[in-house]
């Protein structure tokens, strides 16, 4: 089963004189979703349901034999969460990092630092 790539938004830098849209894409109930790290990315969760959902995402064993996937955290209702700056190591397996959320009311934007 493939996964669905996240569109990603790439920070400006702090001498920019114009601001970014952050996309933020639905969740993939079926095939969870996917965004190829850079090192230096923020998920932000955003649940834009009337009940609380969840979102998950997936760690990787690293060098230090860690794993640690975050599983079913909350999102409260109309809430947001925000994770990283997510590494590649613990996080990414062949350059991906995956991410699963519980509806598709769950939207999740990647921001490349």
């Amino acid at each position: 089963m493939a996964t669905t790539l996240l569109t990603s938004t790439k920070a400006l830098g702090s001498f920019e004189d114009t601001l970014t849209t952050l996309v933020m894409n639905a969740s993939d109930v079926v095939n969870q979703n996917h965004f190829v790290a850079t090192g230096n990315d923020l998920v932000i969760i955003h649940n834009t349901h009337a009940g609380i959902k969840t979102v998950t995402i997936t760690s990787v064993a690293n060098k230090w034999g860690r794993s640690g996937t975050l599983t079913a955290i909350d999102v409260p209702i109309g809430g947001y969460c925000i994770f990283g700056p997510m590494v590649v190591a613990g996080w990414a397996s062949d350059g991906i990092i995956l991410i699963e959320g519980s509806d598709v009311l769950v939207k999740i934007g990647i921001v490349n630092l």
